[in-house]
Formats: structure tokens, C-alpha cells, sequence
């Protein structure tokens, strides 16, 4: 697609140096992160990034009552399920879901289970 509009001779000098593996797996992990931080409104996303900031990315910088608040945002990105996806998505091999999702009660295990029920919903319409 990309090679009618740029010369031959410059992709494949591009292409040369580019590991397109990575790449590849940079882009799908950029989604699925995409995914799950927009699982947050606005506002959250906002104030997630000033909490970073603010502790720049240690929580023993911020407040009791800011650290219990950045911990409560990024419980709500749901960072097991992030990790499980993103294995899943990027294994040759099946992985176990006790091992991406941990116990039948796990909060990641539900939070899976919700989301392959609203992609069944979804390819149903």
C-alpha cells in the first residue's frame, strides 16, 4: 500500500535498519493500551496523568489521599487484564487463563468475561 507512493529505492533503504517485528508488537501493545486507559473518562485520564506527574511515577511522592486515588484510577484501567490481553494477543502458545487472569474470583478474570461477551454483542449486530 505504502510502496505506490514512496519510491522503491527508499523503502527498502528504510527497511533495512527497521526490525519490523518490533514494530509490529510496539503497535499492537499501543493499542491495546489505547483500549484500556480509554476504559477512563476524561477527566479520570486527566487527573491520572497530574497524579504521575505530581509523584514523577513513585506514589511514596504524593499524599495518603492522592496515592489512594492514583491507586484507584489505575485499578480501573485494570492493569491484570491489560497484561493478560497483551500475552494473549502476542503468544505463539496458548496460555493458561488461571495464569493471565489468575482465580475464578479475580476482578481480571470478570473484567475478561465482560469483554468477550461485548464483542460477541457487538459482531452480533
Amino acid at each position: 500500500m505504502i510502496r505506490g507512493h514512496i519510491a522503491p529505492r527508499v523503502v527498502k533503504r528504510i527497511s533495512r535498519g527497521l526490525p519490523i517485528v518490533q514494530v509490529w508488537t510496539l503497535s499492537q501493545l499501543a493499542v491495546l493500551a489505547r483500549r484500556h486507559v480509554a476504559q477512563l473518562p476524561p477527566h479520570e485520564r486527566r487527573r491520572l496523568a497530574t497524579l504521575v506527574a505530581k509523584g514523577r511515577g513513585r506514589p511514596s511522592r504524593l499524599s495518603d489521599p492522592e496515592a489512594a486515588e492514583l491507586r484507584r484510577l489505575v485499578a480501573k484501567l485494570e492493569p491484570r487484564l491489560f497484561a493478560g490481553n497483551a500475552v494473549t494477543r502476542l503468544s505463539p502458545l496458548p496460555v493458561p487463563k488461571r495464569i493471565l487472569y489468575g482465580s475464578r474470583k479475580n476482578p481480571a478474570r470478570a473484567a475478561a468475561r465482560r469483554q468477550r461477551q461485548a464483542l460477541k454483542e457487538d459482531a452480533a449486530r
